[in-house]
C-alpha cells in the first residue's frame, strides 16, 4: 500500500496495532477474494461435468446438486436445511 508522504514536524501518529489490524484485514481480504475466484471455477467445472453426462440432479455426500439453467448450479443438503448457489 502506497504512503502518503509527509511534512516534518506534522507527521501523523503512528498506532501499530490499527496498521497491524490493516495489514491482516487487507491480507484476509485478498485470500477471500481468491477462494472466491476458486469457488467461481469449480462450479463452472461441475457445470460442465453435469452436462457432458446429461445430468440435471445428482445426489452426493448428503447434498442434491440440480443444474438450474446452462451455466448455473444448486447445491442443496439432501435434508433442504441449506442451499448454496456457486
Amino acid at each position: 500500500m502506497a504512503k502518503q508522504s509527509e511534512l516534518r514536524g506534522i507527521e501523523r501518529p503512528k498506532v501499530v496495532e490499527i496498521e497491524k489490524c490493516v495489514d491482516d484485514y487487507v491480507r484476509f481480504s485478498e485470500k477471500h477474494k481468491a477462494l472466491g475466484e476458486e469457488k467461481k471455477s469449480a462450479g463452472e467445472a461441475l457445470v460442465m461435468a453435469m452436462q457432458r453426462a446429461k445430468i440435471k440432479s445428482y445426489r452426493y455426500d448428503g447434498r442434491v446438486i440440480n443444474l438450474l439453467e446452462v451455466d448455473k448450479i444448486r447445491i442443496v443438503e439432501a435434508n433442504g436445511e441449506r442451499e448454496e448457489e456457486p
